[in-house]
């Protein structure tokens, strides 16, 4: 499942204490795990998802996180969606 030892790979030129409202970052490409916004956009519309109520919210949030990165703050995010191959 996923790339073996991306995370190894990555270590040396991550940052685990980045802010977004840091403006340095202002002109970078930066990865972002996709399943962890989708699983935080997912909290926010639980109840909606556990009870089979049709939402788009989840969906909302990630688009509107990416506009962020991309508009408010001149970051190029690279979503990187790491998971198992598709039929």
């Amino acid at each position: 499942m996923g790339i073996k030892k991306l995370h190894q790979f990555l270590e040396p030129c991550s940052t685990p204490d980045f802010s977004i409202r840091d403006t340095s970052w202002a002109g970078t490409t930066v990865g972002v795990d996709a399943m962890g916004w989708m699983h935080r956009a997912a909290c926010g519309c639980a109840f909606e998802l556990i009870n089979q109520i049709e939402t788009d919210v989840f969906v909302k949030v990630f688009i509107n996180l990416v506009s962020l990165l991309q508009r408010d703050m001149k970051i190029v995010p690279i979503i990187v969606f790491d998971g198992k191959n598709l039929p």
